[in-house]
């Protein structure tokens, strides 16, 4: 089984325009719903592949119900704690005139202390049947500043289940002093990660591995066109970008 673990749960509404222009009334040509907040997206995406897959973390409110619904019909088990507020809803906006997009995110999450213990209780009773834990993605504000990621991250370790961790600063640096098996930053996360700009596939591959010589984390950097770059202890590998 694969653990996700989503301190802020997220699903996406994408908004299909014709066009948009301000003070108008527009009709959109479709909308659909997706999955958001990483580690759940990943657990969507197993259920969907047949993989045994638990997905818990923090959920509230109807679209927190709507959440878990969409999971649970791929096959998805869930296990969320529900705390106050709503779990986000991220309004995509697509003009379809000039190509363009935007995201509308807003921060609806109320997590209170007695709500984090309770997830973690219920961490500690899924890692024995996990063989990977997947976290990362935000925190909601009133977490900013609690390590969460860290102690998710050392608790799978204490268990022995390898952890992949896909955040963004600050906590994919915070987190990342835990040592988690993978990190997968984009090229502006791993430039920040290593304090300089990053432009050739020498700067990226030799940034990568100075975390992984580090950390032991095998780095996996997504590079825009220029494809993909994972670096581990024993290999390194290039997947270059699909040509649409």
């Amino acid at each position: 089984m694969i653990l996700s673990v989503t301190p802020n749960s997220t699903i996406d509404w994408t908004i299909f325009l014709p066009y948009f222009r301000w003070n108008e009334t527009i009709r959109s040509t479709n909308a659909v719903w997706g999955m958001a907040g990483k580690p759940a997206d990943a657990s969507w995406v197993l259920g969907e592949l047949g993989v045994e897959t638990l997905a818990t973390g923090f959920d509230a409110g109807a679209s927190g119900e709507k959440m878990v619904e969409m999971l649970e019909t791929r096959n998805v088990e869930t296990d969320f704690v529900w705390t106050g507020g709503e779990t986000r809803i991220n309004v995509h906006l697509v003009d379809q005139e000039s190509g363009g997009q935007s995201l509308l995110a807003v921060d609806t999450l109320v997590v209170e202390p007695t709500h984090v213990e309770k997830l973690f209780l219920r961490l500690e009773k899924a890692l024995p049947r996990a063989k990977a834990l997947v976290t990362g993605g935000s925190l909601p504000g009133c977490m900013r500043d609690s390590g969460f990621f860290q102690r998710v991250i050392l608790i799978a370790k204490e268990h022995e289940v390898p952890v992949a961790f896909d955040s963004s600063p600050p906590h994919l640096g915070s987190g990342l002093e835990a040592r988690p098996t993978v990190i997968k930053p984009n090229r502006a996360e791993l430039a920040g990660l290593v304090g300089r700009k990053l432009k050739t596939l020498e700067d990226f591959y030799f940034a990568a591995r100075g975390i992984m010589e580090k950390t032991s984390t095998t780095v996996v950097v997504t590079m825009d066109e220029q494809g993909l770059l994972a670096v581990s202890e024993e290999k390194s590998w290039r997947v270059p970008a699909l040509e649409i």
